[in-house]
């Protein structure tokens, strides 16, 4: 029951990489070589140069692949983090002319109503320590210079898809102090700094980097080693990656078992689960497949094991699926969450309902104009296919109830 919960109930994933996202079959859509390595960077390296190699045609694969994939996961909004620095490096295109074709693909793609209520938008990393060497478009602030430009522009399209700024790589190589007067800059322009921290080094290397990173958002990419971390007392948003943590982090090498999740959810952290890189990750179960929010959710699960009790995974889960759309910094598709949420009857829907609210944990839900804080609509949470729910004995009894009150909450609205 909880499997299919997690199937159709809408998620959001805050942090994936738009490049780590091409797999086998998008690089044999796009006409690529496919190469096999040990080393997964070494995989990400060769497709990020094929999708260079004819960017108008192969972003607009990807973006198509990127909408197919959201709808079958029911993942209505996904924030990607995307390399526009390495793209600019490889195809001489500008931030701006980059997302004059993403956005042209993207209008195109919503063109078809199926994809209508799918929301993307992304946070522009750049490379920890060595970005003045290695590009020089961004050694006289440039780079920056063109986000803020192109988030002010009068053309609203820029700000509704570039939606703020992150840092990758490793922790130790250097530190987000490197960008010290550039993120300054970003800061006074309101505009969100979304930094990975907190997964490679000595424990004092990735605590510094966290308490750092700390300074400037807080909401972390990753973040899943801060409880290494004694004198850090702040709770931030960690956008929890399972499988890549247990892949990519060689300083402290965890397992199923050993990943630290369970204990960020007992320390009630705010967490979200993503992907990371899925193109380039494979299941634990079947290494032939690769990894999607879906399988991230079912291995959270499996983590948890029978220690938790199915009300509490359903509460679990459900807290971490709002944490995501409580963590969404795009208000223009903020806005349009409860419109996609009551309009979503159609395909396989039955129709949308309130959930029991036993299992539910805080909320934003209002109007299409504006969203109200979940003290003000308490512990609901709209989802959909009430069928899986009405046939079990533990909601019959309270559904007749939860469906007049939304029938009245969808009148006032």
């Amino acid at each position: 029951m909880i499997n299919k919960f997690i199937n159709i109930v809408p998620k959001v994933e805050l942090h994936i990489h738009l490049e780590g996202t091409i797999d086998n079959n998008i690089i044999q859509k796009m006409g690529g070589t496919i190469i096999t390595s040990s080393n997964p960077f070494n995989i990400f390296n060769n497709n990020i140069q094929i999708l260079c190699n004819n960017f108008y045609n192969n972003i607009n694969i990807l973006l198509l692949e990127t909408f197919k994939n959201r709808l079958t996961q029911n993942i209505f909004y996904t924030q990607y983090h995307y390399s526009a620095l390495k793209i600019m490096q490889l195809t001489t295109l500008n931030v701006q002319q980059q997302f004059d074709i993403i956005i042209n693909c993207i209008n195109n793609i919503k063109k078809n109503s199926i994809y209508q209520y799918i929301y993307i938008d992304f946070i522009l990393d750049i490379p920890r320590g060595n970005a003045y060497i290695i590009y020089p478009y961004f050694k006289n602030g440039d780079y920056f210079n063109e986000i803020i430009t192109l988030i002010n522009n009068e053309n609203k399209e820029y700000n509704k898809y570039i939606r703020g700024v992150g840092i990758g790589g490793r922790d130790e190589n250097n530190t987000i102090e490197h960008y010290k007067i550039e993120f300054d800059k970003i800061l006074k322009q309101n505009i969100p700094i979304i930094p990975h921290a907190g997964e490679f080094g000595p424990t004092h290397v990735t605590c510094n980097s966290i308490k750092i990173a700390l300074q400037y958002s807080n909401r972390l990419g990753h973040g899943v080693r801060i409880l290494e971390c004694t004198d850090i007392t702040k709770k931030p948003v960690l956008d929890i990656s399972i499988t890549s943590n247990l892949i990519f982090i060689n300083d402290v090498k965890y397992t199923k078992n050993t990943h630290p999740i369970k204990d960020l959810i007992k320390k009630d952290y705010p967490i979200t689960l993503s992907t990371d890189d899925p193109g380039l990750l494979y299941r634990l179960d079947d290494p032939q497949k690769n990894i999607d929010l879906l399988y991230e959710y079912n291995l959270l699960i499996d983590i948890l094991g029978t220690s938790y009790s199915i009300p509490n995974k359903f509460k679990i889960i459900t807290k971490i699926i709002l944490n995501g759309i409580d963590n969404i910094n795009n208000y223009t598709n903020k806005n349009n969450i409860f419109n996609f949420l009551l309009n979503i009857k159609n395909q396989k829907i039955i129709e949308v309902v309130l959930l029991y609210k036993e299992y539910i944990n805080n909320i934003y839900i209002s109007t299409p104009t504006h969203f109200i804080d979940s003290n003000e609509f308490n512990n609901l949470l709209i989802f959909f296919d009430c069928d899986l729910f009405v046939a079990d004995n533990y909601f019959k009894n309270k559904y007749k109830k939860y469906k007049s009150k939304y029938e009245t909450l969808k009148k006032e609205t």
